[in-house]
């Protein structure tokens, strides 16, 4: 078994990715169609983590210490 970062994995992950981007291009082209396949990327799978954690310093518009004026 081979890990992730083995470079044969990365390069066969590489080849059929390229291979299934050109096969979605000719399917679009050709009859404007898509595949309902989306090709998994890590690098964006982290930065929405890196968005998710900055959402924590947004104030919180619910937030229980808001004052409310009486008449």
């Amino acid at each position: 078994r081979r890990g992730d970062d083995d470079p044969n994995v990365e390069a066969a992950f590489s080849a059929i990715m390229e291979a299934f981007e050109a096969y979605e291009d000719a399917l679009y082209d050709s009859y404007g169609e898509v595949t309902p396949l989306v090709i998994y990327d890590e690098s964006a799978e982290d930065e929405e983590e890196e968005d998710f954690d900055d959402a924590d310093e947004v104030e919180d518009p619910f937030d229980d210490d808001l004052e409310i004026e009486e008449k």
